[in-house]
């Protein structure tokens, strides 16, 4: 994706950048400010700012629905881990493949899923700082299908 997805002729601002990139840095908060306040003041965001906000709100729930889900799941497999013989290896098998995906350190004392967060986070930050569209698939296509 170019900057020309929403006629941009000019790079973005300062401002707009480093308030697209503090959408990414608190996960969309930010953003969702900049919008009630945008729609409060009935002004609307500049189209580079709109959509950084837009995905970085998305991609907060995202990790949001990550973390929820797996403490459902997590809950479930206690529940299941109380069924004797069976359900104590089903826990335990589980519990190994979360360990392994949140809590066994692979990169700088981060975890698998800590990694990729903080990878995603850093990439986008750095893209709107430099004044670019930041693209991710699937996440990008649907906020540009919003805002157009």
């Amino acid at each position: 994706m170019s900057n020309n997805v929403y006629n941009l002729k000019k790079i973005p601002s300062m401002p707009e950048r480093i308030l697209s990139a503090l959408a990414y840095l608190t996960f969309g908060t930010i953003g969702l400010v900049l919008m009630i306040v945008s729609v409060i003041s009935k002004t609307s965001l500049k189209p580079f700012v709109r959509f950084n906000s837009y995905q970085a709100i998305l991609i907060g729930f995202l990790f949001f629905f990550i973390q929820t889900t797996y403490l459902l799941i997590d809950s479930i497999f206690q529940l299941l881990g109380l069924i004797p013989f069976i359900g104590r290896f089903i826990y335990s098998f589980f519990q190994a493949v979360i360990y392994y995906l949140m809590g066994f350190p692979v990169c700088l004392g981060f975890s698998i899923l800590a990694t990729i967060v903080i990878a995603t986070i850093v990439y986008l930050t750095i893209l709107a700082l430099m004044g670019k569209l930041p693209y991710i698939p699937y996440i990008s296509n649907a906020i540009k299908g919003i805002i157009k």
